[in-house]
């Protein structure tokens, strides 16, 4: 489709014999993630970790999706390939012996603690106090502007 003007542009045909099978990607639908024990009780997230899988079938057995449903997923809980029920006459060929990926999970969210410099705000704050204690009355009303700053004890003794 041209993104302006909504027509067609391009068009792919392609033909296919009802009996060959066809290998094609197919999205998951996700069903009940906000209802999720994990999710709605325990605060979890949930991460998709497939969004689609290869599937061989027959034409008349295509499916348009395949559902996932996350209702009783708790956190640490995942779904892997080979727990998805698929249609009949439809094959997930991502899926082996030695291959069964996870498709989706709960986990708890992880927080980003941001390291705020200690020393530089300790600084401060004695900086601001050594003023304050000076009894310089400018510093503490905020008249003298290099006072309120830190500046030299110097200036502080003159005024």
């Amino acid at each position: 489709m041209h993104p302006v003007r909504n027509n067609i542009q391009h068009i792919d045909l392609q033909r296919i014999d009802e009996n060959k099978k066809l290998s094609v990607k197919i999205p998951f639908h996700f069903l009940n993630e906000d209802v999720a024990p994990g999710v709605k009780l325990e605060g979890g997230v949930v991460s998709h970790i497939m969004v689609d899988v290869d599937i061989s079938c027959l034409p008349k057995d295509l499916p348009t999706y395949i559902e996932v449903d996350l209702v009783n997923l708790s956190i640490g809980d995942s779904i892997h390939l080979s727990e998805i029920k698929a249609p009949e006459g439809v094959e997930l060929t991502a899926l082996s012996e030695e291959n069964d990926p996870i498709i989706t999970s709960v986990s708890k969210p992880k927080v980003v603690v941001e390291e705020t410099p200690v020393a530089a705000e300790v600084e401060e704050g004695e900086e601001g106090a050594e003023a304050a204690e000076g009894g310089d009355d400018k510093a503490a009303e905020g008249g003298d502007d290099k006072a309120a700053e830190g500046g030299d004890e110097k200036s502080d003794k003159k005024d």
